[in-house]
């Protein structure tokens, strides 16, 4: 299995302490939708 790329994000107008906040959920919904792609192949 490929290793995931690291996915960085830089969000506008967030403090920095929820800046990780942010791209866990962010990270989240792409995984989810990976999922729903995924079992639909």
């Amino acid at each position: 299995m490929e290793k995931k790329p690291v996915i960085s994000y830089q969000f506008v107008n967030v403090p920095a302490d929820k800046q990780e906040l942010v791209k866990d959920i962010v990270q989240r919904n792409l995984e989810g939708k990976m999922d729903t792609y995924f079992k639909k192949v």
